[in-house]
């Protein structure tokens, strides 16, 4: 065991010595697997199929599967838990407002993203609040005339996650109204430079509580002295993610570091201009515009 901890402290040093940049930071999704290797070795199943390993091409997939997971399978109670710390929650929407790929699905059903308010005299909540709070597995309080701030805010961050899923969808719906072409990894990169940490934070929460609830059920077949078969498990915690560096391959022990290092070397921090900002475009747009002038 300390051989493979070795192994495993010798990767997070060259995974970050890879990516750290010149002011000592290392990209969001990259330090959450470099913390999940040094702090929660215990985890170290996730480390060969972490969610920055995903190819941007994949990465739609592998969250949707989690999305669709979360949204209508789990319980509840764990789909609040998930949404309430969810990142980006209270930020989500400026991020998306500085780039017009991402801004075209967001602007596509504005309605859709207002809480509801209250109507006049109403003395319980009307039907849209009664709604969103069944999409959340709520049951409103007798007598209950408004929505209280923490169910709000869970509404909130509901319009965030849905939106992730509705982009998924869309994302090549802007496709007409620009000028420049692009393809649909592109509208992943400008989704993935604002939100880094979405794919593996989902991942590791998928990942505990389904782990858990493994090990119980494994621990009353035991206890029944029942042989079962194994299941296949879910896409989150299998070594099939679409696009990982271990995709349809037996893990080899001790062979990490080698396999990181060439799925890392290829990792994609070069962002094609979907990814910045409007004022970044426009400044690309007049320099492009002064180079053409003089080449004529």
């Amino acid at each position: 065991m300390d051989l493979l901890r070795n192994n495993y402290w010798s990767a997070h040093q060259i995974i970050r010595n890879l990516f750290l940049s010149e002011d000592g930071s290392v990209p969001e999704d990259i330090q959450h697997l470099l913390n999940l290797i040094l702090h929660e070795f215990d985890k170290r199943e996730i480390f060969h199929f972490h969610g920055s390993l995903v190819s941007l091409a994949n990465v739609s997939l592998f969250f949707k599967s989690m999305y669709d997971h979360i949204r209508f399978v789990m319980p509840p109670d764990d789909l609040r838990a998930i949404l309430t710390n969810l990142p980006y929650a209270d930020v989500w929407e400026s991020k998306v407002k500085t780039n017009r790929i991402l801004k075209k699905p967001y602007d596509f059903n504005p309605d859709g993203r207002i809480v509801p308010a209250d109507k006049p005299s109403q003395t319980c909540l009307n039907k849209r609040q009664r709604e969103f709070l069944h999409a959340l597995g709520l049951t409103p309080i007798r007598g209950q005339k408004s929505l209280t701030p923490d169910q709000i805010a869970l509404i909130e961050t509901l319009f965030f996650f849905d939106f992730l899923r509705n982009r998924t969808s869309h994302r090549m719906d802007p496709w007409r109204s620009l000028i420049l072409g692009y393809n649909a990894v592109d509208s992943e990169y400008a989704c993935h430079v604002r939100f880094p940490l979405v794919v593996p934070y989902l991942q590791l929460e998928l990942y505990n509580r389904e782990n858990c609830l493994h090990r119980a059920r494994a621990m009353a077949a035991r206890n029944k002295r029942v042989v079962r078969s194994s299941r296949r498990r879910p896409l989150w915690v299998s070594r099939n993610v679409p696009g990982s560096m271990e995709s349809g391959k037996k893990v080899v022990k001790y062979k990490m570091p080698n396999v990181v290092i060439k799925q890392m070397m290829s990792y994609p921090y070069t962002y094609p201009e979907y990814a910045y900002t409007e004022e970044e475009l426009a400044q690309r747009s007049a320099s492009n515009s002064e180079s053409s002038s003089m080449k004529r």
